[in-house]
């Protein structure tokens, strides 16, 4: 009868098993053609691109290079895993040696074929007259000596050709392998025939093929995109296709999960000719979906309920066995009380049994009847660390009732009966009766108090020395070294092995002289403490600054026996003074390269200031005079703020006072400061970078932007009039990038030019909102008719409350120029230092 209930909770199992498992199946399969016909939906969009390009020919008299690039880069835009777009004229005869001339000077005549062995040999067109010249490709980077493919698969190339004339369809090729690529990287040619008869122009074709080269993993990535994980149906794919020798050729293997087995599954894929397999196994989620708890919950719970009935019998079988145990328990307390080491015996219920009294005075009270989950808070019983409860399942004499066996297990009891508490040594084991069987355990305890406060008095003086961050170690009277804690080592790099015996002087540097070292050891023998800045020297030869201080040990009598030196390392601390004086120093240097004070034109005013974020900045502002009595205004920002972005700014504020006055085109200004820096820039490093172009007497501006933050033209009722944006990228983005200048503007009296970096809009309040333009403009109504310097220090001033105590992340840069009448020029400003001061 026992045995029945795993047979019949077995039985259960499986049923419920099976019916997951036909479910799961089920899901996978559909899946699985979910992914094939995407697959294929992407082949035959492949085909819709060759088509379109046989429409481009058949639809236009003469199709220009210039004409097919642009086509082409629409379609390749739509299908990223096509590699390349070709156009192959047919061409015979005669025609043939014009178009491989032709193709020579389009750096199309060399092919360069890749052997097994790695290595290339290159052979001209001229001797490979079987071949379709290709006339046009799209993109040419990357595909001028191979044009899309290895021309050791060049019969592939052949035998797709010769299908796709005879078909009049797009048809794809056996996988072949590119020039570009890793031999693991397999790829596929589809071709179409074009035919177009009696066009034959000198800048088109009238008959041919349109050729496209797609890589497969990235057709692959396309059609079946980001796995679903959060579903459990992460798979393992196996794309395959027939070679040209008609072996099976692997196309693309998706990560492998699991070993082959009974999951795995297959569909054809057809597509202009050919025929792929796509295998798929699932992964370990998904098959775990197959195995789910319920089937094994219900076979426990049938099992579970059969044998309830037969363990109640079983444990009203044990009460009366533990009855018999308690009565023999009783003569054996009358025993252990006379014991001097605590004796406690309980059964497996956690009843105690014998609880003698050097027990209860070492416990500090007597045996109660509590559960035995509640043993640690009744007692009082800790961890050795003295404050964390010891868990009640871990307790000696819990353990012994599981038939554990501890030897020497130390806890602290502490509670209102024992105030001080007091530390015990516990051994336990198991109490078994005649078959063998716990019946309960026994525990015995001393109390090691006074042993265990003198251990730790010695351990937390080891310890202090042995955890500090400092080099301490102790040498002899005649200068051995007997002890390094585990920083010397950190420090100075030598083992403990390798300076124990040794004398003190393998430390020296050489940068103290005989002098230094005669009067430490004058102050240390005379039983005085030497304290002292010195260098030493570390294993790998590494100069450290310390500050050294050396204790005479004494004995009894009085007598110097040993020397205590602790070293603390003030290497560091000494390289970030030495930084922070460098810092101090680039920041006054770079200080006097904005405008001292804000220059007087006529006809305008301007200011401007600058907020570093650090001690130096990546922003930049200038005020430049041409010759012919414009004035440009200048305002820029480094990515990222600091020491480098400050040196950048620095050769950019150089450049640029260089050009100016050689470029009155901005775009062309723009363009040589880019070629310029370009060089320079580490990779993702830019500059943005607005120079805005004044002319007061005409009262005319015009502008170039490279990627920097719109300015804003208000005029004088706080209306914004004209938005300053890009022209161009960001500096150093693009080396050979174009930027043009904005056809000028007209300007009127009272209007106010604004010019930020978006350190300033960027600024954030306590509660993460941002300043942005909206403030600023605010601002600049606020102050329409006051002086542009009035107006700069509205707009720091608003930003810097506006941040409140929140620590500034970027540099604010802020310059403004306000049109005034011509021949009255303003009053020079105060300096941008101060406007940041009074900030």
């Amino acid at each position: 009868l026992v045995l029945a209930g795993p047979v019949l909770g077995c039985l259960a199992f499986r049923i419920a098993a099976s019916s997951v498992r036909a479910e799961a199946r089920a899901r996978f399969d559909d899946y699985l053609t979910e992914r094939a016909d995407r697959l294929r939906g992407r082949l035959l969009g492949i085909g819709e691109v060759l088509y379109a390009l046989r429409a481009l020919y058949l639809s236009s008299e003469a199709v220009t290079e210039a004409e097919f690039v642009t086509y082409c880069r629409e379609l390749i835009a739509r299908y990223p895993s096509i590699q390349a777009l070709e156009w192959a004229p047919q061409v015979t005869g005669g025609d043939r040696g014009a178009h491989e001339a032709e193709a020579r000077t389009a750096g199309l005549a060399g092919y360069r074929i890749r052997q097994g062995d790695g290595s290339g040999m290159l052979v001209t067109a001229a001797e490979r007259d079987a071949y379709v010249p290709v006339r046009f490709v799209e993109p040419l980077a990357g595909n001028e000596t191979a044009i899309g493919f290895d021309l050791a698969s060049d019969g592939v190339r052949r035998a797709t050709l010769d299908e796709a004339r005879t078909s009049s369809d797009v048809r794809f090729s056996a996988p072949i392998q590119l020039v570009q690529d890793e031999l693991s990287v397999p790829a596929v040619l589809a071709a179409i025939a074009i035919q177009h008869p009696e066009r034959v122009t000198g800048t088109a074709v009238g008959g041919g093929f349109g050729i496209a080269v797609f890589r497969v993993c990235e057709l692959v990535e396309e059609a079946f995109g980001p796995f679903p994980d959060s579903a459990n149906l992460r798979m393992e794919f196996l794309l395959t296709d027939t070679g040209p020798d008609g072996s099976p050729v692997i196309l693309e293997r998706l990560p492998e999960t699991t070993s082959p087995g009974e999951w795995d599954a297959s569909r054809e894929i057809s597509a202009a000719g050919r025929k792929w397999q796509l295998l798929a196994r699932p992964g370990t989620s998904f098959q775990r979906t197959g195995r789910r708890h319920y089937p094994l919950a219900l076979g426990g719970a049938v099992m579970l309920g059969w044998e309830l009935i037969f363990g109640l019998l079983f444990f009203l079988s044990r009460r009366a066995q533990d009855r018999s145990f308690r009565k023999e328990s009783r003569v054996a307390q009358l025993v252990l009380d006379g014991l001097q080491e605590g004796v406690v015996v309980a059964d497996r219920a956690g009843k105690f049994l014998v609880y003698n009294e050097a027990a209860s005075r070492m416990v500090g009270r007597g045996a109660r009847s509590v559960p035995l989950s509640d043993w640690s808070s009744t007692y009082g019983c800790f961890l050795p660390d003295g404050e964390t409860p010891f868990p009640a399942e871990d307790l000696p004499l819990a353990r012994a009732i599981r038939g554990e066996k501890t030897t020497e297990q130390v806890l602290f009891v502490r509670s209102s009966d024992l105030p001080e508490g007091a530390w015990l040594m516990i051994d336990g084991q198991p109490v078994v009766d005649a078959r063998g069987n716990v019946v309960g355990g026994v525990i015995l305890m001393r109390d090691v108090t006074e042993r265990r406060k003198a251990e730790e008095s010695i351990h937390r003086l080891s310890n202090a020395v042995e955890q500090t961050a400092d080099v301490v170690f102790i040498t002899t009277r005649d200068g051995r070294i007997e002890y390094v804690n585990p920083a010397f080592e950190t420090v100075l790099g030598y083992t403990r092995e390798e300076v124990v015996g040794q004398n003190p002087r393998v430390l020296k540097s050489g940068v103290h002289g005989p002098e230094h070292y005669r009067r430490l050891w004058e102050t240390i023998l005379a039983g005085k403490v030497h304290r002292s800045a010195a260098v030493n020297r570390t294993k790998r030869g590494e100069l450290i600054h310390v500050e050294q201080t050396i204790t005479p040990m004494k004995d009894p009598e009085g007598r110097v026996t040993h020397f205590v030196s602790v070293l603390k390392d003030m290497t560091e601390r000494k390289r970030r003074e030495e930084h922070e004086a460098e810092l101090r120093l680039a920041a006054a240097v770079q200080r006097n390269l904005y405008p001292a004070r804000s220059p007087r034109f006529s006809g305008i005013d301007v200011a401007g200031s600058v907020l570093p974020a650090e001690a130096t900045c990546g922003d930049y502002y200038d005020f430049i005079r041409t010759a012919d009595d414009c004035v440009s205004l200048v305002i820029g920002d480094v990515s990222g703020h600091g020491l480098g972005p400050a040196l950048l700014m620095a050769e950019t504020r150089a450049y640029l006072r260089t050009l100016i006055h050689d470029h009155a085109d901005l775009g062309r200004l723009l363009g040589h400061l880019n070629h310029h820096l370009a060089a320079d820039l580490e990779p993702g490093q830019f500059i943005s970078l607005l120079v805005v172009r004044i002319d007061p007497r005409r009262r005319l501006a015009t502008w170039a932007s490279a990627g920097h933050l719109p300015a804003h033209v208000v005029d004088r009722t706080g209306v914004v009039r004209e938005v300053l944006g890009v022209t161009g990228p960001a500096i150093g983005l693009f080396p050979e990038a174009t930027f043009t200048a904005r056809p000028a503007i007209a300007l009127r009296e009272g209007d106010v030019i604004i010019l930020l970096t978006d350190g300033v809009t960027e600024t954030r309040s306590p509660d993460g909102t941002f300043f942005e333009e909206e403030n600023v403009l605010r601002v600049v109504r606020e102050h329409l008719h006051e002086t542009a310097g009035r107006i700069v220090e509205g707009i720091t001033g608003s930003a810097f409350l506006f941040g409140g105590e929140t620590p500034r992340k970027d540099d604010c840069t802020v310059v403004v120029c306000k049109v005034t009448a011509y021949g009255q020029p303003e009053q020079a400003t105060r300096s941008p230092v101060d406007g940041a001061a009074r900030a």
